[in-house]
């Protein structure tokens, strides 16, 4: 397979435009690359479903992987009616079935007709990504939630009515309407619910129960209760006065929760991938529902409440239920794998994307594919590295193996021991020890022969998120879901104590090449910097609007890159200055970047959008 070069520039375009000043700094897109097929079929990455309020066998889906929404209708086959790219993150259709609204990462929410065409401009107003759009019974108005922490209300004509309604401490994940359209609701990582009257004044709240993330909430169809649904692997029930309803509901980790229109049921998608069916006061129909492979974080209900709709993150099906749980029809399929990782090698000349068949695939730096398909894992890999010299290929799994690779895709050792998913694996700067942790939060280390030197280590309550060695060797950083971060000579003895370093997980982490600071990124959206010895360095680097996926130092120890779930891709010095505007281009997470050797490139690379991007940069950091 060869992927598209999609766009080259000339380097001398920059060269031209370069300005003597100082400080100075410029960035020019040189190269965007495609490294995926588009699916021939349903969405890869379906995140958000809802239905056509005024056709039950109608519905909508965003898939992130390119951003696109595509409406589709089912009798007894899907048929795809409209493809709109809207580069989207959330999608809601107005009551009469004539408008489709999007928003996007960047804080924009469109309004789109059925033929696919914008109407009007762009709804501006949100810092960051909306998460998540809601219209009004009567679709006078439209309802915002985002990373800015804020709810919005909208007219028909992009006017924001009043004042955001503020309250929420982190960003907010979802929004909904009462049926009545008197109330809102909303749900935040900050671990609360709240309920508001459509003026913003907050009328219950907040609520108080779920340990994490709320990821979604929902009024009732009489709207006389709501459900949310958290991280914690509860649903919850709420009277209007913010009382619990009843006792928590557990049965999975639950990233959506809805009622359908009649009938007294609701049904709840888990990280499992079992969907829960429940009469309304919480007590289960019938067990488990299993299809899907994986996290489902989409699910609706039809508007006739006789059948829904769920989307599986990682399978890329969409899956027709009726309301007895029993299948309807076949599912909507994706062509493509879902990819789960991305890692450039340290010459940035070759890519890897790791998928959720197991597999992994190697490209050069234009998109050509070297080989076919590497496979050997059971399931899904949830991360992959190259090693220093760019010889090997360290992938891990959910089927709770590390398994170290040639670059013709031979396997060289396989190290089982862990029992539960590997979520994260690192090469040592000499590349002779290799550190991997799972998601019970062990850590082991291995030598270049395969044998165990160190651990299991018992790190963290929760799962290992991120892992990196010293360039010295002489010491290894983890850091966890909990955004908690530790320190640990390379015999395994802890150098210091847990610090607490993110709010949210610590997702990346990375050593300055003369080893002495490294820095961290996690869920909140910053970037921090410490000393060698974990002391704090400055201020937090702020600018990010999303997670903060991945994070490289410049050769000279001199500048820091970083890329995060808001598809951009930030240039910091070590006093956490920013160098020149963000660079942006990814739809979803930019989740790989690394510096040329020589400091004047960046290339980055995105698994939500498999493209590899190329920028030259020009000025003085000085």
């Amino acid at each position: 397979m060869i992927a598209n070069l999609s766009r080259v520039i000339s380097s001398a375009t920059l060269l031209a435009c370069a300005c003597w000043l100082s400080p100075v700094f410029a960035q020019q897109l040189i190269a965007d690359v495609d490294l995926r097929v588009s699916a021939q079929g349903g969405p890869l990455t379906p995140v958000r479903l809802t239905f056509d309020p005024t056709n039950p066998n109608r519905f909508a889906v965003v898939d992130v992987a390119d951003g696109n929404i595509s409406v589709w209708s089912f009798d007894g086959a899907f048929t795809k009616d409209l493809d709109i790219d809207a580069s989207a993150v959330s999608v809601a259709i107005a009551p009469d079935g004539k408008v489709i609204a999007s928003s996007t990462i960047r804080g924009q929410i469109f309004l789109w007709n059925m033929n696919g065409e914008q109407i009007g401009e762009p709804f501006l107003g949100h810092e960051g990504s909306v998460q998540d759009l809601d219209f009004s019974p009567d679709g006078s108005r439209l309802l915002s939630g985002g990373w800015d922490g804020t709810i919005r209300l909208w007219t028909m004509d992009g006017r924001q009515i009043g004042e955001p309604f503020t309250g929420h401490t982190q960003w907010v994940r979802a929004v909904a309407f009462s049926p009545d359209g008197t109330k809102v609701a909303s749900s935040s990582i900050d671990g609360t619910v709240r309920i508001w009257n459509t003026r913003g004044r907050l009328l219950a709240g907040p609520l108080l129960g779920h340990e994490r993330w709320v990821e979604a909430v929902n009024f009732s169809p009489r709207g006389d209760f709501l459900a949310s649904a958290g991280d914690d692997g509860l649903v919850r029930l709420w009277n209007l006065d913010g009382s619990p309803r009843s006792a928590p509901l557990s049965g999975h980790r639950a990233w959506v929760v809805d009622f359908a229109p009649t009938g007294g049921v609701m049904a709840s998608a888990g990280d499992d991938g079992s969907v829960l069916l429940r009469n309304t006061d919480g007590s289960l129909r019938r067990p488990a529902l299993r299809g899907h492979a994986g996290s489902v974080q989409a699910l609706a209900f039809s508007p006739g409440g006789d059948f829904f709709a769920t989307g599986g993150y990682y399978d890329g099906t969409v899956r027709l239920w009726n309301i007895d749980g029993s299948p309807r029809g076949e599912p909507l399929r994706a062509h493509d794998p879902w990819f789960r990782s991305l890692a450039i090698s340290p010459k940035g000349d070759l890519v890897v994307m790791a998928g959720d068949d197991g597999s992994f695939r190697t490209y050069t730096q234009d998109g050509l594919l070297l080989g076919q398909p590497n496979l050997g894992h059971a399931s899904w890999v949830e991360a992959a590295t190259f090693s220093p010299d760019g010889e090997r290929i360290a992938t891990a799994s959910y089927d709770g193996s590390v398994r170290v690779w040639d670059m013709a895709g031979n396997q060289l050792m396989m190290f089982d021991d862990h029992e539960s998913r590997v979520t994260a694996v690192a090469f040592s700067a000499d590349g002779n020890q290799i550190a991997s942790g799972d998601e019970r939060g062990i850590i082991r280390v291995w030598d270049s022969k395969g044998t165990l030197i160190i651990g299991p280590i018992r790190a963290y309550p929760r799962p290992v998120s991120a892992l990196a060695f010293s360039p010295s060797g002489r010491t290894l950083l983890s850091g966890s879901t909990r955004g908690e971060m530790k320190l640990w000579w390379r015999d395994g003895e802890l150098r210091t104590a847990t610090l607490s370093a993110h709010r949210g997980a610590l997702r990346t982490m990375a050593y300055s090449p003369d080893g002495a600071i490294y820095a961290t990124g996690g869920d909140d959206g910053l970037v921090r910097l410490w000393g060698a010895d974990g002391t704090p360095r400055g201020g937090d680097l702020i600018g990010h609007h999303a997670w903060v996926r991945a994070l490289a130092f410049s050769s000279d120890s001199t500048r820091l890159a970083s890329a995060g779930d808001d598809g951009a891709v930030r240039l910091w010095t070590l006093k956490g200055e920013a160098l020149g505007e963000p660079m942006r281009g990814h739809n979803g997470s930019a989740s790989s970047v690394i510096f040329s050797e020589d400091g004047n490139t960046i290339t980055s690379g995105g698994y939500f959008d498999g493209k590899i991007r190329r920028w030259a940069l020009s000025g003085s950091t000085q």
